[in-house]
């Protein structure tokens, strides 16, 4: 008997990776504090042959089929090759959607599987179907061009014209023209397929994102930046306002019944609306779009989310705040997000921008293009930040008007994700390449381990009485290092969201946060959601 209880103690230790003697200490309750969001941001959406609402995803690698009337959500293409920017269905009902960050055309034909049918094309874009079959497309944001596509995936796309202003959403109208928004000049341009010239029909938006014609021919538009759906006068008039809802719109489709449906990247949301009356009703939404970095208030009354899309705060409660939002601002896709000295600052490795906020009031104190792949960043007061270069392997200390004046004081770092202040002379970086986490000095870069054996840490934190937490997602669980050695007090969790191609590992960087009541908070990247973490 004595032997079985020994076995038995020596399995628990095992799976809670600790050397110990007796029985490890109970894991700590996991509760959900925001609850799960069904997309990862949307933005494509078409209807399949099947009469399907398909609504796609860029950052969840996925498109989804959605009941209208009830707001269910199933995957219809899943990650990572349904990622779809714009969707499109052809008259024999042929599927196609844009991958926008793998640079992908897809197609799928009725009763066949999913076929690449062109690669190499970065911010592939919107796309539609002419009556006889052909397929164009366009790049955006990553490119500036219109081509038309080879179905049999033998050729490559043909170039049409290039710099026309950000071709975004577009439609194939009743006359067989493209129309189309030029997201970068505020207009509405038609292309005539056959001549290929473009000539503007409609001015005077601030970001129009698409189009699209009605079964009587009325052509509806989008404006991202204001928040507004429109129907446009091609004639030169005023257009005419049908409703207006959260700026981040990023695309809409023509029901069957000649209703609007809208997309809102940073709400979760589609939205009808009846072109006639202007009544609006939400099909589904969620408080968060993709639940990235944390970062504790200095209060320590809530947590700050990087929400790619918007910067948020979450209290003990749940309750979500919004503290700005992008196009509503100046705002840029924040995936990660520090606090400190008064302000939150966020970064972007994909935009290459670190932003500085006032914690009290939102306003924002400073905007930083062209830094290296910034990964987190921690606000040090006036005008100057720390952050973490993933792709170099850096730790930096940036100052200045410009955060020009830079001093790098570690640089041997393996994809490091996640950077908190330990004390005043020392800072604490996750490294995903390694599988561990170092204490640095600040002053001279000086370097000591203080967790190792994981497989992809990402999230850090120190619980009230000091010790640290280490979110592992390749592991789904939160480590204690205690000891030298680690103890899972929490398992099985929704972390470790599956990278699109091409993109770094830490794509959604996971976040830790611990509050003043002594509970940790954990943004869950697979399901969108805040978990919050309590000792038993």
């Amino acid at each position: 008997m004595m032997r079985r209880n020994t076995m038995l103690t020596t399995a628990l230790c095992a799976a809670f990776l600790l050397g110990c003697e007796g029985s490890p200490p109970a894991p700590w309750s996991v509760t959900t504090l925001v609850a799960p969001g069904p997309f990862h941001g949307i933005h494509g959406l078409g209807y399949d042959r099947d009469g399907r609402l398909l609504a796609g995803s860029v950052v969840g690698a996925t498109t989804y089929a959605v009941d209208r009337d009830s707001g269910a959500v199933t995957v219809a293409l899943p990650a990572p090759d349904g990622m779809a920017d714009d969707l499109a269905l052809a008259p024999d009902g042929t599927l196609a959607w844009t991958g926008f960050l793998s640079g992908t055309l897809w197609i799928q034909r009725p009763g066949e599987a999913p076929q690449r049918i062109a690669a190499g094309y970065p911010g592939a874009n919107s796309l539609a179907f002419t009556d006889d079959g052909r397929l164009f497309f366009t790049q955006v944001f990553l490119g500036d061009a219109l081509y038309e596509a080879d179905l049999s995936g033998a050729q490559a796309p043909r170039l049409i014209m290039e710099g026309m202003g950000g071709l975004n959403g577009f439609e194939i109208g009743p006359d067989g023209a493209l129309y189309g928004p030029l997201w970068f000049k505020g207009q509405i341009a038609r292309v005539d397929l056959e001549t290929e010239t473009l000539s503007v029909i409609a001015d005077g938006f601030a970001i129009p994102a698409a189009v699209n014609f009605d079964s009587q021919g009325r052509l509806f538009t989008v404006d991202t930046q204001k928040g507004e759906v429109l129907e446009v006068n091609r004639d030169g008039g005023a257009h005419r306002l049908i409703a207006t809802v959260a700026p981040a719109i990023d695309n809409l489709v023509i029901t069957p019944d000649d209703q609007i449906i809208i997309s809102n990247m940073a709400d979760n949301a589609l939205i009808e609306i009846d072109p006639d009356s202007g009544a609006t009703r939400t099909i589904v939404s969620s408080a968060l779009a993709v639940a990235g970095d944390l970062a504790a208030t200095e209060a320590g009354d809530g947590a700050w989310i990087a929400d790619v899309f918007s910067l948020r705060r979450v209290d003990g409660k749940g309750t979500v705040t919004e503290a700005a939002r992008q196009y509503a601002g100046a705002l840029e896709n924040p995936l990660s997000v520090g606090a400190g000295a008064g302000e939150v600052a966020t970064s972007s490795w994909s935009a290459g921008v670190i932003q500085r906020f006032d914690a009290a009031s939102g306003a924002i104190l400073g905007t930083y293009h062209g830094m290296a792949s910034p990964m987190d960043v921690l606000p040090l007061g006036g005008e100057a930040v720390l952050f973490l270069d993933f792709l170099g392997g850096r730790l930096v200390e940036a100052r200045g008007p410009q955060l020009e004046d830079q001093r790098v004081i570690l640089s041997d770092l393996a994809g490091p994700v996640a950077l908190l202040r330990d004390d005043a002379e020392h800072v604490l970086i996750s490294e995903r390449g390694t599988g561990q986490v170092r204490r640095v000095n600040l002053a001279d870069g000086r370097a000591t381990v203080v967790a190792k054996g994981l497989k992809a840490p990402e999230g850090l934190t120190r619980t009230l009485d000091g010790t640290l937490l280490v979110a592992d997602v390749d592991q789904r669980a939160v480590f204690a290092v205690e000891g030298g050695g680690l103890r899972a007090i929490a398992a099985d969790l929704p972390i470790g969201f599956e990278a699109p191609p091409g993109t770094p590992a830490a794509f959604i960087p996971t976040g830790l946060a611990t509050l003043g009541d002594g509970s940790v908070l954990l943004s869950a990247d697979q399901n969108a959601s805040v978990l919050r973490l309590t000792p038993r």
